[in-house]
């Protein structure tokens, strides 16, 4: 009998051990499980921050390049042309703007979403603006182009004209001239002669 309450009591402590052992196993499976989807959510997290990084990078570029190419723009036509000029420079001074948005934007990803997506949002119609004042730029530049080669056509014109006037006051000289061989040379020729000068 006492060996069969021995027994009994070693394969109680057996089963109880399993169960300690599965309880554990189930424990640590939860961890893992845990671990696991809280690591999926991470990477989740990270792709749609590189998305947003890479989306931000390219505005900040686009606006960075967009600059530059108005600077370029300035610096020929910053005696010529008052009102062009100070187009441009309200198109950088929007540019400057749209540059602290997109700054604060980069710094705020600690932010809440809202911030960030109203500040991404106010980039784009910022950009927008910038693109509309860049055609109407354009638009001024092709003008400004047509009106100086409408001047120097003005000027091509008067310069032929200048031209057909010398050479008409030539053909008069000219006119003149055989004018005064045909009728003055006879006369002088006949007061040359020995006998008239007798007389």
């Amino acid at each position: 009998m006492r060996e069969g309450k021995d027994q009994c009591k070693g394969d109680g402590v057996q089963v109880l051990e399993g169960v300690e052992e599965l309880s554990y196993t189930g424990n640590e499976l939860g961890k893992e499980t845990t671990e696991a989807d809280r690591m999926f959510g991470v990477e989740i997290m990270k792709g749609s921050s590189k998305i947003e990084d890479n989306y931000l990078k390219e505005l900040n570029e686009d606006l960075k390049l967009r600059k530059q190419e108005l600077l370029e723009m300035l610096k020929p036509l910053e005696n010529k042309n008052n009102l062009l000029c100070q187009k441009l420079m309200s198109n950088l001074e929007e540019k400057q703007r749209s540059l602290q948005i997109m700054r604060q934007i980069m710094a705020g990803k600690g932010c809440d979403e809202s911030s960030v997506m109203e500040l991404i949002k106010e980039a784009e119609e910022m950009k927008q603006n910038l693109e509309k004042q860049q055609r109407k730029m354009e638009w001024v530049k092709y003008q400004e182009q047509a009106n100086i080669l409408q001047n120097d056509f003005h000027g091509k014109v008067i310069e032929l004209r200048i031209e057909a006037l010398k050479n008409y006051q030539k053909a008069n000289e000219l006119k003149l001239s055989l004018y005064l061989q045909q009728n003055f040379a006879p006369k002088q020729t006949f007061l040359n002669l020995p006998g008239s000068q007798g007389r």
